[in-house]
């Protein structure tokens, strides 16, 4: 379990999550950038946080998630 610290660093996070199930593309990609950006420095907790929700996102039943989540997961590996 998180620590209340790491759950406060997280925070920012969670709406951009929400955001990579949206139909709207552009609303998935500005989410995607968002995730990305957010995690350049951010600490090692938070990227493998942010990494098992995208892993656990992939599972959605809903196809625009699986995109937004599968995009944002293989731009995070590329850079990692």
């Amino acid at each position: 379990m998180p620590s209340q610290a790491q759950s406060d660093e997280f925070a920012p996070f969670r709406p951009l999550f929400e955001h990579l199930t949206s139909d709207d593309e552009k609303i998935r990609l500005e989410a995607s950038r968002a995730i990305l950006v957010g995690l350049e420095d951010a600490a090692p907790a938070i990227i493998k946080r942010a990494l098992d929700r995208l892993l656990a996102g992939l599972t959605s039943g809903r196809k625009s998630a699986r995109i937004g989540f599968s995009v944002t997961l293989a731009e995070v590996r590329s850079i990692a």
